[in-house]
């Protein structure tokens, strides 16, 4: 179990690295706590939990990851803010984030290239022009085409705000060919594998079961492993020790087991490539920090970390207008357009496919935070409480509901650290940014 690289993920990050370096004659190992998929493995429906949700330990091995990153308590600064925690939806599964993303594959926006943190570092348009087309090449990026009921309804609120202009289709990595049909490769000269027309069945975050989503098992990945890359799914990385001489040694284990020591395993390799995800790269290594198994890593690990800024929302159609009126809002894929509000806040439509409803569940009334959010919260469902009764049902949810997904670029961060829950555990929390 001897590599010259070991990579750590096999989400976006660590696919490029595992077939970069192969390209450059390098020997690599690719450790994937999730299992590898093929396309109809993919759950037909979010409520086949065990191929939908992750919880390892309950024997769900989906491509859903849930964590509740809770706020640590910490106040900073003269305002005193206190972080409220954040809840992270990513990926798990051998393809990471590609399996259970929503395909929208953007460019940077002006602002990111102006922040003050990095401006001045370099020209990062022109440094990062080239790279960004390579991934669009890799990633099969093109413009959706297909006019939706859902896009309707965000054109007609965008032109109510007066931002109608803004208003435009998604670039998303889908290959669209005839619906369901196979064809050879479409992207690499007949060197990648064959692919089917997408279906616009909005099924795209469950897991594409018809082989038109561009998740990196059918780039990235494939190529990599072609070159000899192998990839270890089903091993969860639990430390990583320098060795007495040159490299370190990876200790892993079987993701889910019980009884972990019995299935233990050691790699070890000359470099190690840390690409587990914003979430799980900062577990690991905060581990290793407490633990003095990496003592040279910063102290200031867990600084600086960003978010995408998101609020999910939602309006709904209810059950019995929806069935009477034959409202349908899933078909397409799972975004297919945006809109500016103000330059630093996107709207966008987003989708699950038919039956998929268990999201739902995860409904509430929104308040902002804030002292006596608990009470807040209840006195808006309080008030009436009928209104709030009746989002409960989650029967045709995808089919009746428009999520909107609300990002902004605003230059926010939280800090991310280590703490010891009541009962001994060892978790990450978030705090408001330190103070310089």
């Amino acid at each position: 179990m001897r590599y010259d690289v070991v990579v750590i993920g096999s989400g976006f990050g660590g696919s490029v690295a595992a077939l970069r370096l192969a390209e450059k004659g390098y020997q690599v190992g690719v450790l994937e706590a999730g299992r590898r998929f093929a396309d109809h493995e993919f759950p037909e429906t979010s409520w086949r939990v065990r191929r939908f949700l992750w919880a390892p330990k309950l024997g769900c091995f989906g491509i859903q990851r849930i964590d509740l990153l809770r706020g640590g308590g910490r106040r900073w600064g003269r305002s005193g803010r206190k972080s409220s925690g954040v809840l992270v939806l990513s990926g798990a599964g051998v393809g990471g984030g590609s399996l259970v993303y929503a395909n929208t594959l953007y460019d940077p926006l002006p602002d990111y290239y102006d922040d003050p943190q990095w401006r001045d570092i370099t020209d990062w348009r022109e440094e990062l022009a080239p790279h960004f087309d390579q991934a669009k090449r890799m990633l099969g990026v093109t413009t959706y085409q297909v006019e939706t009921a859902a896009d309707r309804a965000m054109r007609a609120v965008a032109e109510r705000m007066g931002v109608g202009h803004t208003f435009h289709p998604t670039p998303v990595g889908v290959y669209f060919g005839q619906p369901g049909e196979t064809v050879p490769d479409p992207y690499f000269g007949g060197a990648g594998p064959d692919r089917a027309g997408c279906r616009h069945c909005g099924s795209c975050m469950t897991g594409c079961r018809h082989n038109a989503k561009n998740t990196l098992v059918k780039n990235y990945l494939w190529f990599a492993e072609r070159l000899g890359v192998r990839i270890h799914p089903l091993t969860t990385v639990v430390a990583v020790r320098p060795t007495g001489s040159r490299g370190y040694e990876i200790e892993t284990v079987r993701t889910g087991a019980w009884f972990a020591r019995r299935t233990r395993k050691v790699f070890t390799a000359d470099e190690v490539v840390f690409a587990a995800g914003a979430l799980g790269t900062q577990r690991l290594l905060h581990r290793m920090k407490a633990d003095g198994a990496l003592p040279h890593l910063s102290s200031r690990l867990g600084a600086l970390t960003r978010t995408n800024s998101e609020a999910i929302l939602g309006a709904a159609v209810p059950a019995r207008a929806a069935r009477r009126r034959g409202i349908d809002y899933t078909h397409g894929v799972a975004i297919t357009s945006s809109f500016h509000p103000d330059p630093q806040t996107h709207i966008e439509p987003v989708r699950y496919g038919k039956g998929a409803n268990a999201m739902g569940l995860l409904q509430s009334a929104l308040v902002d935070g804030g002292p006596h959010r608990a009470l807040r919260w209840l006195g808006t469902i309080l008030r009436p409480p009928w209104t709030y009764l009746r989002m409960l049902p989650v029967r045709r949810w995808s089919e009746r509901t428009i999520i909107a997904l609300v990002m902004q670029s605003r230059d926010n961060s939280l800090t991310v650290r280590l703490r010891r829950t009541w009962y001994g555990r060892r978790r990450l929390a978030s705090d408001p940014p330190a103070p310089d």
